[in-house]
């Protein structure tokens, strides 16, 4: 986005099966919360005139959980002329053509997306239930379309992590090509059922956070 920049958090919970390694569920609930879409434009709006920034990154753990509401959004974007420029975090699987269309007539420059693995038997067991690397070419092509970057948000070290997964993982992003990508290390959270299944393996080494 560049700078200036400003944060905002216009909904709150995640209720998907992310958990198992996930902290968005234990700090957050999976309860879906969500502000109005007159309360969010009216404070992008606030942002520009009050303080002079026209860039937000929207902190949101699924900003499209409810398609109804992103357009919504959208739409008073649009209709207020609120000149903002704007990047978001939601899942592959709430993405459509129509909506990068209008996200993309409002102002949003770029998204980014769990995509953790590019193994597909890791997808479907552990990392991101939901999605389908079927799905993530899909919405490449249609954000390409629409000159909107993707930023994939991914993880090593699962526990049923290969050699041969993460150079699938390496495959897909040279497949892709997303404009810019993060690498976690997974990590265990404490409450979190990989937590559970790496306490029961003896491979938490310490409690001292």
């Amino acid at each position: 986005l560049g700078q200036p920049v400003a944060t905002m958090q216009t909904s709150r919970g995640c209720p998907y099966p992310c958990v198992y390694y996930c902290p968005y569920p234990l700090v957050q609930r999976k309860e879906w919360r969500a502000r109005s879409p007159q309360n969010v434009v009216a404070e992008m709006d606030e942002i520009i005139s009050k303080h002079g920034i026209q860039k937000i990154f929207l902190r949101d753990a699924t900003f499209t959980h409810d398609r109804k509401r992103a357009l919504e959004i959208c739409r008073l974007l649009v209709t207020e002329k609120i000149g903002v420029e704007w990047w978001c975090e939601t899942r592959v699987d709430h993405l459509d053509r129509d909506l990068l269309e209008q996200m993309k007539a409002a102002g949003c420059l770029g998204i980014n997306v769990g995509v953790e693995t590019g193994d597909e038997v890791l997808l479907k067991t552990r990392a991101k239930t939901g999605l389908t690397l079927e799905k993530l070419r899909q919405l490449a092509a249609q954000a390409k379309e629409f000159k909107i970057k993707l930023h994939f948000l991914l993880m090593v070290g699962l526990l049923e992590e290969t050699k041969e997964s993460l150079l699938n993982t390496y495959r897909l992003i040279s497949e892709l090509r997303p404009a810019s990508i993060g690498i976690s290390c997974a990590t265990p959270y404490p409450g979190t059922p990989l937590y559970s299944e790496a306490k029961a393996g003896g491979l938490i080494l310490t409690e001292d956070y």
